[in-house]
Parts: C-alpha cells; structure tokens; sequence
C-alpha cells in the first residue's frame, strides 16, 4: 500500500487515473479480469505558411488510417500515430520514424506541400488508456468506454476519449449515484452540470465572440502587442481576457509580449490554481506546442515570477528551469 501522512477516505473512490489506471487497481489489488492496452499517438505542429489550410481536415492516406489537420492561430497541427506502447509513461519520446510517417502521410495528400522534420516547430504525445481485445491490433482496438468497481470501492474508468471526458465523467457519477441511493434510500436530483455555463463566457454565439475579439483587439494595439494574440485570449479565458488586459498598465517594460504575457501569469497563478511553469505553459496556455517561441524567449522572467510568489530557493528555482527546459527539449527534439 501507498504510504501516506494524511488518509482521505470515502465510500467510493474514483479512478481516472487514464494509462495509469492499472497502477492504482494494482495497489488496490483489483487488477483482477480487463487489462489496459496502452497506445501512443503524437501530433506536429508547423507554421501555417507550411500549411496553409483555413478548416480543419480529416482525410485517409494509403495504409488506410485517417489523419487530421487542424489549423489554430498562426500554426496548423498534424495527428495522429496509433502505436503500442510500452515505455515510461512519465517521459515521453517521439521517435524520428514516427514523426517521418505524419509529414509523409501529408505530403502524399499535398504533393506541393513537401513538408520535413525541419519544419516542425514543436511536437507532443499522448497516451490512450485502452482496454485490451485479444486478437485485435493498436488502431482496430474499440474506443469505448468502461467502469470498474471493486468491492473496496475503487470507481476505475478506461477506455473513451478525451472529447468524451463529460460524458464519461457524468456516467461515473450516474453510478455512484445509484448504487449510494440503492444502499441508503437516498434520492439524488439528475446531473445539471451541462447546464451550468463556464465562467467568463457569457458570448452567446459566433457573432458575440467575433466583435468581442474586434474589441480585444484594440485593446491590444493600444498597448502595441501583436493582433495576432486576441483569438489565442479570447478562445483561451473568454471575457476574463479583460481582467488579463487591466493588467497591463501594472506590468512595466519595454517589451509589449512580455508585458502580456505576464500579465496573463499573474491572472492564471491568482484564479486558475497554476502551481508550477509547465501549468502555465503547457497544461493551460498550449504555449509550449503553439507558441513555442514565446517559452524559449521568456521562460527566465516566467521563472522569476514563480520564485518571487512562491518564496522559491535557488534551488528550487533551477530544479523548475530544468523541468522547463527538458519539456522544451523533448517537444522540438526526436529519437
């Protein structure tokens, strides 16, 4: 068993754990009948001007597997392999050959295109929690979703996809549910989570969205900070952009980028629970993948923000610039 200063208990104990699902049925010691099969997927992000497509795509290459390309701001992304994985789920790899086979997967769509490793920009992988099916390889595996309980309690999901994670969450809680109000007598109001509306986001349609990032927009230029970063705002915080940009005129410097970008730190450490650097610039922002550049030019006034607010030792401090550094490293390098 896990050793641990402080226990949590409850009745039911949900595991969504994802590729690692298994790990904590193991410790639980109900790994017991469906086992998960682990593939891996990556994408590839290059320039738009590589790429230059206006709508998302969705097309087959000759070995029959379907591939997307999604375009977002001034990048388009490639997806996706389907491959077997068996490595340290913690560190990621893309390998050459795989990241070969996406652009050559595209080239053979657009033959003028001509793509090379040395147009990607930055890259990322993924793990797919699966459940194994004996006799079936990585990409004809289903996709679906399952729930597992133990008898200690353990709530364990697999399968699905990420674009299903409400619907999945929401089946869980469907299940506890019912199985606490068979065994107390209780009775539960339906889930109305769906009907809750995200804060910041009180746009009601495409044309709300449009003119408030028209606005955005010249918010920006007053400040002289590049038009091109209202849409990555606005699809990023909604109207909380506008708390983002009351900021500016606290964050001196030279450097309108800078400016705003710690201008939008500040909010994101303040509101939105982010602890450490690759909260910010992986896991909220996207700016290790999309914006690349901006994590590379800024991540030591990124660094010292972080040190100053949470009281940071030297130390700590070039442990985090390591862990900054390595996830730049593995997302623009292969093996």
């Amino acid at each position: 068993m896990i050793d641990c200063k402080n226990s949590v208990r409850g009745r039911y104990i949900i595991n969504a754990a994802g590729p690692w699902v298994d790990e904590l049925r193991s410790v639980n010691n109900s790994r017991k009948g469906k086992q998960l099969f682990i593939t891996m997927g990556i994408h590839l992000v290059v320039p738009a001007k590589k790429l230059p497509v206006r709508h998302s795509m969705y097309f087959e290459i000759p070995d029959e597997r379907m591939i997307f390309l999604i375009p977002r701001d001034q990048i388009t992304y490639i997806g996706t392999t389907d491959t077997p994985y068996n490595g340290n789920k913690d560190e990621l790899r893309i390998t050459k050959e795989d990241a070969e086979y996406l652009l050559k997967a595209v080239n053979s769509m657009f033959p003028d295109i001509d793509l090379e490793i040395k147009d990607v920009e930055s890259s990322w992988a993924g793990l797919r929690p699966l459940i194994y099916e004996e006799g079936k390889s990585a990409s004809e595996i289903s996709r679906k979703d399952e729930i597992f309980i133990s008898s200690s309690g353990l709530v364990s999901m697999a399968g699905g996809k990420l674009t299903g994670y409400r619907i999945m969450a929401k089946k869980v809680v469907d299940r506890i549910a019912r199985d606490i109000a068979r065994k107390t007598k209780t009775r539960f109001s339906k889930c109305r989570t769906l009907l809750i509306p995200l804060s910041g986001n009180k746009l009601s349609g495409y044309g709300d969205v449009r003119a408030y990032t028209e606005q955005v927009s010249a918010s920006l230029s007053e400040w002289k900070i590049p038009l091109k970063y209202a849409s990555y705002l606005v699809h990023n915080y909604g109207q909380q952009t506008d708390i983002i940009l009351n900021r500016l005129s606290k964050n001196a410097g030279n450097d309108p980028e800078l400016r705003l970008i710690i201008s939008e730190l500040e909010f994101c450490l303040e509101q939105e629970m982010v602890s450490r650097p690759l909260d910010f610039i992986e896991r909220r922002t996207g700016r290790l993948y999309f914006w690349i550049n901006t994590v590379e030019q800024y991540y030591d006034e990124i660094l010292k923000v972080f040190k100053e607010k949470f009281k940071w030792s030297s130390t700590q401090l070039n442990k985090e610039k390591d862990v900054v550094q390595k996830a730049l490293l593995f997302s623009k390098n292969f093996v």
